[in-house]
């Protein structure tokens, strides 16, 4: 359980920082997951970012890579959350009170 916090508590802020996209934070992934944590690596941390990149998908996708590495699937698992849901929850705060008030408006124009 511990490991899993830890990745969680590694990519959490790390999502909050990636304006600009995921590349943003390669550099700040590495430092943490190589040089604090010691969960890999320097030329683990380049495998996993050569096959980051060469999979079809998010940049992102290196924390998902990462959590399987350090705790197997349950870490990918929270690697991903890690990474996407902390920046979705402040931009869905972050709405400004756009959203409809009535749901089933919502619901309808988004349906077409």
């Amino acid at each position: 359980m511990n490991r899993l916090l830890g990745i969680f508590l590694v990519f959490a802020p790390l999502s909050l920082m990636s304006f600009g996209g995921g590349q943003a934070i390669i550099a700040d992934m590495q430092h943490q997951v190589v040089d604090v944590q010691h969960w890999m690596t320097g030329p683990q941390f380049a495998d996993i970012f050569a096959l980051s990149r060469a999979a079809p998908g998010p940049s992102t996708l290196i924390a998902a890579l990462i959590g399987w590495q350090v705790a197997g699937f349950v870490g990918a698992v929270v690697g991903t959350l890690a990474m996407y849901r902390p920046r979705w929850w402040s931009m869905r705060r972050s709405d400004g009170g756009t959203r409809p008030r009535n749901r089933r408006y919502g619901r309808r124009s988004s349906v077409g």
